[in-house]
Order: structure tokens, then C-alpha cells, then sequence
């Protein structure tokens, strides 16, 4: 069978169009991890893991790393978990620390979650700040203002604190726990445009939160390609 000079020349710009795509550039941004298979497995290896999410690339060293997965739509989710008070990673000494199904038995582990619920950090502390606009009297904690008006499925307290004091808004959330020693607080960390760092860690560090928000946000820009 014979084909026309018109029906070849379609074809031809079809696979022209095929091999154009696949050499657009946001295959090349694409999220991606360099390192298979981390899944709730913490390590004392330091060599570093390339993570590229939402245009960004992340540099992380492997005992920082415990989770580097593919969500369902394609996207990277990882987590990164620190020892306090040194803000190291796992090492030989601390690993039994790290290790999944110990941790909630150690108040000294903090868990760095990359998520999208929020499009910035400050997201909650606006809002907080927002419903607590022309109240004339806090009570405060750890240096922190405590919520009155603003409710937060799962918290029990919410602390915050305004700009002009510090250079953000901050919002800091405890959750309700039978167990006092189980209570687990968090605060968000902006990494890249449309991606955010939850911080988990124990109540009990809340008197260190400063301490916390100042190392982690070091942490991040140490990761950060070009930071």
C-alpha cells in the first residue's frame, strides 16, 4: 500500500511533536529521588540522597533521610528525622533512637515531613492571628502567645506569635494525647514554593522551640543545592 506525501509528512510531525516532548524540559524537573527503596528505614550511612521536588533539589545526607517515596500522583514525599539536641542525624550511638517503632519511646527525635497542604508556612499563624485580632489580653507560654479564639481539629493548644517581634508569623500546634509523654506538637517550615516542612516533635521540647525553629531552619538551607 502507498502512502501519500501529505499522510507521510503528518506522520513525521507527530513523531517530531512525540520527540519534542520528551525532551521538554519539565521531565528534567520532574520529582525525583536518586536513592530507591527508603521506606521508614533510618541509617548511619552519610553519603547524600538527591531529592528533586517541585523544582527544587535537596541534597540530603542519608542518616537525615528515613522516608523518600513516590506519592500516587507522582510526586516525592520524604522525611527527615533529627536528633535533639545536637541536630545530628543517626549515628552508631543514637541509631536505636531512630529506628521506627522506637521512637515515640524518645522524646529526642524530630521528624521533618514535606507536604502540600499548605501553600506557605505561615499559613495557620495567619489564621490564628487573624481570629485573635482586638483581644487585648494573652496569656503566654514558652514566650509564645496562647490562642483563645482559634480551633484546630485534634489540638489542644495553639500558640503563635506575631510579625514585628520576629521576621514571620509563627504558629505552633500540641495535639490532645491521654498520655502526656505521647503529646506530639508541630510547626511549618516553607522549603519551596507550593511545598512546606511539617516539624513534629514531643511536647516536652517545647521550652527549646526557638532553639528547634533556628537549627531546623539551618537544616533546610544546608540541604538546599545552591543555599
Amino acid at each position: 500500500m502507498k502512502l501519500s506525501k501529505l499522510y507521510l509528512s503528518k506522520i513525521i510531525f507527530l513523531i517530531s511533536c512525540v520527540c519534542l516532548l520528551g525532551s521538554h524540559p519539565v521531565y528534567a524537573e520532574a520529582d525525583s529521588v536518586s536513592e530507591k527503596y527508603i521506606v521508614y528505614t533510618p541509617s548511619v550511612e552519610t553519603h547524600l540522597v538527591t531529592i528533586h521536588i517541585n523544582g527544587a533539589v535537596l541534597n540530603i545526607p542519608r542518616n537525615y533521610l528515613e522516608t523518600a517515596i513516590y506519592s500516587s500522583d507522582g510526586t516525592v514525599f520524604f522525611q527527615a528525622v533529627i536528633h535533639f539536641p545536637d541536630f545530628n542525624g543517626a549515628t552508631e550511638k543514637t541509631i536505636d533512637e531512630f529506628v521506627y517503632r522506637k521512637r515515640w519511646h524518645s522524646p529526642n527525635i524530630i521528624e521533618l515531613k514535606s507536604t502540600k497542604l499548605f501553600s506557605h508556612a505561615s499559613y495557620i499563624a495567619d489564621n490564628v492571628i487573624a481570629a485573635e485580632k482586638g483581644i487585648s489580653e494573652h496569656d503566654k507560654r514558652y514566650g509564645l502567645f496562647i490562642s483563645k479564639h482559634y480551633t484546630l481539629s485534634g489540638a489542644e493548644d495553639i500558640y503563635y506569635i506575631a510579625d514585628g517581634t520576629t521576621k514571620e508569623n509563627i504558629a505552633v500546634e500540641c495535639a490532645k494525647e491521654k498520655d502526656p509523654a505521647a503529646r506530639r506538637c508541630q510547626t511549618y517550615f516553607d522549603l519551596t514554593p507550593g511545598v512546606t516542612l511539617l516539624c513534629d516533635f514531643n511536647d516536652s521540647l517545647m521550652p527549646h522551640w526557638e532553639d528547634i525553629r533556628a537549627n531546623i531552619s539551618q537544616f533546610i538551607k544546608s540541604i538546599k543545592a545552591g543555599g
